[in-house]
């Protein structure tokens, strides 16, 4: 029952089996999650992102060992929380979605210094969020630039 739910956990209700993009499904899941949690008071949203992650690093380590990869395609409970902390404390409206979206997908897949540097120096389940979560917050700061600077 423990890998079960690990491992519903860790794909995105399985969504991580979507055999093409599964990164980009697992954003977009990540969006309609952040969409739901950002009804709720800035304070709980924070509580429910750090319980996610606590549960995050062993149901990522029980999908490592499961799938026999250190990066699973199928695991995307990183790229749903690398998105929630870019979108997190902005405003659900399509364009800071549509702009969440796109900036944490590009320095998640081009993965610029600091992504790329955890992504490498940092293994198993912890390197594996951790990458996400840096490339969120790289989003983050490129959302709040897009629309502050004039």
């Amino acid at each position: 029952m423990k890998k079960h739910l690990s491992i519903l956990f860790s794909t995105g209700f399985y969504v991580g089996y979507v055999p093409f993009a599964s990164g980009t499904f697992g954003t977009l899941v990540g969006l309609l999650l952040f969409a739901i949690v950002n009804l709720v008071r800035i304070e709980l949203q924070l509580v429910l992102f750090f319980i996610c992650f606590l549960i995050a690093i062993p149901t990522t380590s029980e999908a490592i060992k499961k799938f026999g990869n250190s990066d699973p395609p199928q695991v995307i409970i990183d790229e749903i929380l690398g998105v929630w902390i870019a979108l997190i404390l902005f405003e659900t409206s399509f364009k800071n979605l549509f702009w969440g979206f796109v900036f944490f997908r590009l320095f998640d897949i081009v993965k610029p210094f600091p992504v790329g540097l955890i992504d490498k120096k940092l293994k198993g389940e912890i390197g594996v969020l951790l990458d996400d979560i840096a490339a969120g917050l790289m989003a983050k700061g490129a959302i709040w630039l897009l629309f502050h600077i004039k």
